[in-house]
């Protein structure tokens, strides 16, 4: 059960060597140090820094030395508390992962490191006694500040921030998780890290009689950090008097019961918790009287007082219970402290025990028995009478606290017992025989139900291997059980018998059976030359009889051998369903499961009689002789009567048992032949009627008396009488012997009339060990010596049987020729390829998917980057602007009109282009791919230098934009300077920064938009060619898979159609062995019926569909396979192809919309001033590159609707977050109000703006042109804006559906390969077992039958 793998794992870990001295002075001055830190850990939960009583802050220092000892408090001091409790998360997970690690290796039934032990002891230590408090107030403090809207923790005066202790909802959810465990944890190490044995207590300072009242000290202590933690501040007073009232409870209980046995540990925890009581009365009395002061007086100078009244308690609680003798009360913990100096010293032996049974008819609690097994074996020294008394009670139940030592107990004495006992020795003897013996009958039902099953017409293949397996592994338990045996009793005949026939009649093991009976054999010759001088261990002829020893059924046999059932005139079965009275004679019978619950309950010795000379009632209810053994055993929580009888045999005598007015209550079989009477039962006469003038007399006992009589015969004959006083337990009886034999007189003449006994016969003590009475080895002659040598096989002999097993009953062919030999190997050939094969499978899938993950990850990193359109887009709007803002200066200048711009918007400008100009360059190398790319470092962009008009030049992108740069400085020089002298710089400003450089920019950005949409379709294309790549690797596998698993279906059917031919072969020669061995050994009759030959005659040769089986199987991986794929492709891969797709659009669309919304501007302006004198075409006549300004006007407007209809797309807008959708669409803030309902409605206001500028004909106002520039420039920023919400939104959408693949494919992955370790690989490892095992099966069947068919008889050989 889990209970008792719980117990049996921390009983493991928390066994401790007893010391090897009392407990000195360092132990207990070790002991006080844990205490005082216990005590100070205590007296931090009464304060906190911000008290509001007068003074306080004067002595906070004084406080907070005292709490240090609680670590959150130091750890706070040194502000690292987070520190703290990473540290206490990570003990609390240590610890329990140990304890999960001893758990599973208990269930491996391995043996726990004693390394391992002591560290867990010690963490044990740590973190569920020394540090409690601290550890669990820092889980508190994780649940209270974790999503909490303070912003300083309170409970430390340094004003720490919560965030640094802000777990989230991770805090939330974990800190009440981790508190359970914390306390479950502590209650299991005051549950199990101490002894209950008294006589320990000389030397373990920590044995006590509970774990109850530290567990109680423990819940206290964190009842009293969560309302530390909820209530301290918003109601002190109550908190105290609340904690108060529990420490006085805990106080009071620890004094009232001393739970610990040495009175130094009962003072220090009435001390801790009493003065943290009285502390607690000082704070209540400070805050009353609002003074510190009187907190601290008290608590330094009255110590001393305290810890004298509290040794004064503890004295006087001790002379108090000793006063009252108390034999028998209700509470066992008041009667166990009367008593703890007698069952410490074990001064009143056996009378301690009747007190202790006395106690616990009244009381029913457990540790009265606990206490009376520990004092049986450890001061009576009888460890059976130990075992005894705690098997009585059981270990299930909530009460952890004393059912884990009612366990340790049985346990401990379980072993004990199995080393030192040879009662139990034989009991467990007898319990794996009658165990063995059934899976023994298991064995032959097995093969009975397998030999019909595969000669049916149409068996079914899973009842097959089913049957095979079942039967194979009970071939291998049952020679584990028979070795077992061998072991616990090497000299059992029985066992050899059973064994030997067993590998001879069933397994076809020769060799082995051979070896076994020929040590059968040397049995019998060490009996005969080497006879025990006298022995109550196990021998062959003695009767067995185990019986329960529960109250319910009390005297239930389980187990009677065939022996005792002789004796009894019972059958085997007829025996096994009796009770132990039903042997008692009359008139004892009534009484007797009485008598034995009152042993069981009051006893003081475990047995019951020792070789005794008993009557006992057989089947006809005569009586018969015999010696009787009985001792009561403790096993596994019950209790069981363990008998050995031997019958008195060659006693040519008959006998009575009788009352003192001499009637018959009894008598034996033949005791009426004396006498000439034909009724053969004389119970309820007297004897008077037969025996005229015997006296039955206290005074005539043990007389004998000769009366002659006339027996049925006719015949005068003398017969001798002897009447004798029988006592058994407490009860007396009268046995009338009768005899008319001349050597059984004899000797009873010989005895005179002194009193007539069976010690000459009886054989002392009981369950002695044969050892205790053999010839030792240098006794024997040498001659012996070497004979016993011969008849015994070496371990070398039985290693080389198991190697020679008779492959076919008779065969002598060497196993690697065999047939079955080569089938089985090409069986296991198939299943291992079949394993490799989806081995493979499972590798290609997830190599493939982590091959294109890697692969699409690399991809989406780089088609996620769009920096440089983001830069190229910066690079066109800054240079138009500055070409804007240049052109509007100019026109202020040459018109006085005001600017509509300032040359501080011309110097950011300048900085923004500079970062942009050396950011172009550092880029380069992630769109170099882009054959635009070569813009930036090639002198590939046309442009014209004021100076020299007469030819174009070419530079790089880089190269223009630093002349740009350089221009506009010197235009904003020139401008500062209020010089005029600027016509070249601002010519190449407007020319470049809005003309042919600007138009390359935006072709560019393009050009980089279609590279970045062929580089998608590129990774889809490779990704699709991977895809196809590993749908055919594992298509081939699943293709080979499926032509392998066809061809092995041959090689599966030969072998079942073998183990068919070879079952048909010797069936009936099989089968008479099994029923021999049914009918035999087990008593079962022939239920069986037999097969016909015409059956198999008619059944047509087995062919199963194996690959269809496997191939079932299979699928569901491929199957599975084919869904990862499609799912993969067309749910994940398309979402993120069609998202890197269409984003490099979306992000062109609004960059360009900013971009063109600066060109009408521009254009506007222009067209306001076409006519006069201010115009380009008349300030620069030389040349004019750029297009008339109502042509490049319309060229930007039909640019920028281009992009509206862009921005409506489907595809377009799921790559907008909400947020994104709600500026292009909904609204924005900050912004003029015609402009605040969205990117795109405000774009379209300022185009109609543009366009009544361009196109009114009129010569608009100052006024209206400054509101429409403003309006344009919050325009550009919101788009900028927008551009990087869309960049960061559409990258993170990306990166979100890259992520749920990665956990998709992970999770796909993870579970195939859990999938074939969990069920591929198991189920075809046991397909090679069932294979194996098969054909072991197919090598113990018989070749030939040795006798005719329909035969019932073997034939003689």
């Amino acid at each position: 059960m889990k209970a008792d793998l719980f117990y049996k794992t921390f009983n493991d870990v928390f066994i401790r060597d007893l010391p090897a001295e009392p407990p000195g002075n360092s132990e207990k001055f070790i002991q006080i140090l844990i205490h005082l830190h216990l005590l100070l850990q205590h007296i931090h939960l009464f304060w906190y820094p911000s008290l509001p009583i007068n003074h306080f802050q004067n002595y906070l220092d004084f406080w907070r030395a005292l709490s240090y000892p609680c670590m959150d408090s130091l750890f706070a001091h040194l502000n690292i508390l987070l520190g703290f409790i990473l540290i206490s998360m990570a003990g609390v997970f240590i610890l329990s992962l140990m304890c999960a690690i001893a758990v599973i290796i208990e269930v491996k039934k391995a043996k726990i490191p004693r390394a391992f032990c002591k560290i867990l002891r010690l963490i044990f230590f740590v973190i569920s006694h020394l540090y409690f408090i601290p550890i669990t107030i820092a889980f508190l403090l994780v649940f209270k500040y974790s999503n909490s809207t303070l912003a300083v923790i309170e409970e430390y005066e340094n004003k720490l921030s919560t965030s640094t202790i802000d777990f989230g909802s991770t805090g939330v959810v974990s800190a009440p998780i981790l508190l359970v465990i914390h306390l479950a944890l502590a209650l299991i190490y005051e549950c199990c890290h101490f002894e209950m044995d008294h006589f320990r207590s000389k030397k373990d300072i920590l044995a006590k009689n509970a774990g109850e009242f530290d567990a109680l000290t423990k819940i206290v202590s964190f009842i009293n950090c969560l309302l530390f933690m909820s209530m301290i501040r918003s109601n002190y007073v109550s908190y105290l008097l609340l904690s108060g009232l529990m420490q006085i409870l805990v106080t009071v209980k620890i004094c009232y019961y001393m739970p610990n046995y040495s009175e130094i540990m009962n003072l220090l925890k009435i001390l801790v918790q009493g003065l943290s009581t009285m502390i607690i009365m000082f704070f209540l009395l400070g805050w009353v009287m609002n003074d510190s002061a009187v907190i601290l007086i008290l608590t330094i100078f009255l110590q001393p007082v305290l810890i004298i009244i509290g040794a004064f308690c503890v004295k006087y609680r001790y002379q108090r219970i000793n006063q009252a003798e108390i034999n028998s009360i209700s509470n066992f913990l008041i009667f166990e402290l009367a008593h703890r100096s007698f069952l410490i010293s074990g001064e009143k032996k056996e009378t301690m025990i009747n007190f202790l049974n006395s106690n616990y008819k009244h009381s029913k609690d457990k540790r009265s028995l606990i206490i009376q097994a520990n004092y049986s074996n450890l001061i009576l020294n009888n460890p059976m009478l130990g075992l005894m008394k705690i098997s009585q009670i059981n270990h299930y139940g909530l009460n952890i606290f004393i059912n884990y030592h009612v366990f340790k107990c049985k346990e401990d004495l379980q072993n004990i017992n199995s080393i030192n006992s040879d009662g139990y020795k034989l009991f467990l003897y007898f319990n794996e025989f009658r165990r063995t013996k059934y899976q023994d009958l298991e064995l032959c039902e097995n093969f009975m139900n397998l030999l019909e099953k595969i000669l049916e017409k149409d068996p079914e293949l899973g009842t097959l291997k089913e049957l095979t397996n079942d039967t194979y592994q009970t071939i291998i338990s049952l020679n584990e059980k028979y070795t077992n045996l061998l072991k616990m009793m090497p000299d059992s005949r029985v066992v050899i018998d059973m064994y030997a026939s067993l590998q001879t009649e069933i397994l076809g093991d020769q060799e082995k059976g051979k070896i076994l009976f020929n040590k059968r054999s040397g049995l019998g010759k060490k009996e005969i030359n080497h006879k025990k001088k006298y022995s109550m261990t196990f021998e062959e002829t003695s009767c067995v009889l185990l019986a329960s020893a529960s109250q319910k059924p009390i005297g239930k046999v389980l187990y009677a051998n065939s022996a005792l059932a002789r004796f009894l005139g019972y059958t085997v079965e007829a025996i096994n369903d009796c009770y132990l009275k039903q042997f008692v004679p009359k008139p004892f019978f009534e009484m007797h499961d009485e008598q034995m619950k009152m042993f069981v309950e009051n006893s003081t010795t475990h047995h019951i009689f020792r070789s005794t000379p008993l009557f006992m009632s057989c089947q006809n209810g005569f009586l018969v002789e015999c010696y009787f053994n009985s001792e009561c055993i403790g096993y596994e929580g019950e209790l069981y009567f363990l008998s050995l009888i031997e019958p008195i045999r060659g006693k040519k005598r008959e006998v009575a048992i009788i009352n003192e007015y001499g009637q018959i209550y009894s008598h034996s079989e033949n005791f009426y032949k004396f006498f000439d009477i034909e009724d053969k039962n004389l119970e309820n006469r007297y004897v008077e009627e037969f025996l005229p003038g015997l006296k039955i007399d206290k005074n005539y006992l043990n007389y004998l008396f000769m009366f002659p009589v006339v027996n049925k015969n006719m015949e005068k004959v003398e017969i001798a009488v002897v009447v004798k006083e029988k006592t058994i337990s407490s009860c007396k009886f009268l046995a009338l012997y009768v005899s008319s034999d001349l050597d059984e007189i004899n000797r009873w003449r010989s005895t005179f009339y002194s009193e007539l006994t069976d010690e000459e016969e009886k054989r002392r003590g009981t369950l002695i060990k044969a050892s205790d009475y053999e010839v030792s080895d240098t006794e024997k002659p040498k001659a012996k010596i070497n004979e016993e040598q011969k008849v015994q096989p070496t371990a070398d002999e039985e290693e080389a049987a198991d190697e020679k097993k008779n492959q076919t009953g008779s065969s002598t062919v060497p196993k690697k020729q065999t047939i079955e030999y080569r089938l089985l190997l090409k069986a296991l050939n198939s299943l291992s390829t079949m394993k490799y094969l989806i081995l493979a499978s499972v590798i290609t899938i997830i190599a493939y998917n982590i091959f294109i993950m890697v692969y699409i990850t690399q991809a989406v990193n780089h088609a996620n980057s769009l920096d440089t359109l983001n830069q190229l887009g910066d690079l066109a709007y800054s240079s138009a602007q500055i070409a804007l803002i240049a052109r509007s200066i100019d026109i202020s200048l040459q018109s006085g009109s005001q600017s509509l711009f300032n040359i501080e918007n011309l110097e950011l400008r300048i900085s923004q282009i500079k970062i942009l100009q050396q950011s172009l360059l550092n880029d380069y190398d992630s769109w170099s791919f882009c054959e635009y790319s070569k813009i930036v470092k090639h002198p590939i962009i046309t442009y014209w230098d004021f100076i020299d008009l007469s030819e174009a030049k070419h530079e790089s992108l880089h190269t223009i934009i630093g002349l740009i740069i350089q221009n506009a400085q010197e235009f904003v020089a020139h401008i500062k300077s209020n010089s005029t002298d600027y016509k070249q710089n601002l010519f190449f400003l407007i020319y470049n920064g809005i003309g042919k450089s600007f138009k390359v920019t935006k072709d560019a950005m393009v050009g980089l938009t279609k590279c970045e949409k062929d580089r998608v379709m590129a990774l889809n294309d490779v990704r699709m060619l991977l895809m196809i790549v590993a749908i055919a690797v594992s298509g081939v596998l699943a293709c080979f898979l499926s032509i392998y698993v066809f061809s092995a279906d041959k090689t599966f059917n030969n072998l079942w159609e073998l183990l068919r031919k070879r079952t048909h072969s010797g069936y009936y020669d099989f089968r008479f062995s099994l029923l021999d061995r049914l009918s035999l050994l087990h008593d079962q009759q022939n239920n069986y019926e037999e097969i016909e030959a015409s059956v198999y005659k008619q059944s047509h040769q087995i062919k199963y569909w194996h690959s269809a089986i496997y191939l079932k199987r299979f699928a569901f991986f491929f199957i599975s396979a084919g869904v990862l794929y499609v799912v993969t492709s067309y749910v994940f891969y398309e979402n993120i192809h069609n998202y890197l797709y269409y984003r490099p659009t979306l992000m062109y669309t609004i960059i360009i919309r900013r971009i063109s919304i600066t060109e009408l501007c521009f254009f506007s302006n222009e067209n306001e001033i076409l006519n006069s004198e201010f115009s380009l075409t008349r300030t620069f006549p030389e040349i004019n590159s750029l297009k008339p300004p109502i042509v490049s006007y319309k060229l930007a407007l039909a640019n920028l609707l281009l992009t509206k209809n862009t921005m409506r797309e489907d595809r377009i807008r799921a790559l907008m977050s909400p947020g994104l959708e709600n500026l292009i669409f909904q609204y924005i803030d900050n912004v003029p109000t015609f402009l605040s309902l969205g990117t795109y409605t405000a774009m379209a206001y300022l185009n109609f703006e543009s366009q009544f500028i361009t196109f009114n004909k009129i010569q608009d106002s100052h006024e209206f042109m400054v509101n429409y520039v403003d309006e344009m420039m919050a325009m550009t920023d919101k788009l900028k804006f927008v551009s990087l919400s869309c960049n960061s939104d559409s990258k993170s959408l990306i990166e979100l559906q890259l992520k749920n693949l990665s956990y998709f494919i992970s999770c796909f992955s993870l579970a195939a390969v859990i999938y074939y370790f969990a069920y591929y690989r198991p189920y075809l490892n046991n397909e090679q077992l069932i294979v194996k095992r098969m054909t072991e099966i197919i090598e113990i069947i018989p070749l030939k039958p040795s006798f005719s068919q329909g035969s019932t008889k073997r034939p003689n050989s």
